[in-house]
């Protein structure tokens, strides 16, 4: 299993916006200027430790090309008010920001670094809570259906769901 830690608050990667440089039209992260280099910054920073954990793991042959299942845990600051007004146990407001927007953050930063392509993640858990330091907990782990030889997840087992049981239908009686 991988597991690594990312410290900073987290951004989520919202929806796309064109803009026109240079007479050519470009698609950007929506979101003002700040906005765009806070996600920038953000994506940059869960790279940087994905790398590292791949480096001192000694994983050089490359990202992992079979199935995975990731879980993420956002730790997010807390409210601002020292005493909010209603007790929420878990980070729901608006300002939480969307857990699919924080995963699709998350996931693309470790495309080409730890996962070869986002599409391998069969299996998502995203969790958002509050927390100090706040942060982000990956944890990337192969799927059930792929043997894990040493540091090698690419050999997959001949793996099939089983049938659904055969189920009798009871027939009304005419009288």
């Amino acid at each position: 299993m991988i597991r690594l830690v990312c410290r900073g608050v987290p951004v989520t990667q919202g929806s796309k916006t064109g803009i026109v440089v240079g007479g050519r039209a470009v698609v950007v992260e929506g979101g003002n200027k700040d906005a765009r280099q806070r996600h920038k910054d953000w994506r940059s920073a869960v790279a940087s430790e994905a790398r590292a954990w791949m480096n001192e793991h000694r994983r050089l042959t490359g990202p992992i090309k079979a199935p995975v299942i990731v879980r993420l845990t956002f730790a997010l600051n807390g409210p601002a008010a020292s005493k909010p007004k209603h007790t929420r146990w878990f980070p729901s407001g608006r300002q939480s920001g969307d857990a699919d927007k924080l995963a699709r953050s998350i996931l693309d930063s470790l495309t080409g670094v730890v996962i070869e392509d986002d599409a391998q993640v069969v299996g998502l858990l995203v969790v958002k809570d509050y927390g100090s330091p706040a942060g982000v907990t990956v944890e990337i782990e192969a799927a059930p259906q792929t043997e894990v030889y040493g540091d090698d997840w690419t050999r997959e087992i001949n793996w099939r769901p089983a049938p659904p049981p055969a189920v009798a239908l009871a027939m009304p009686e005419t009288a």
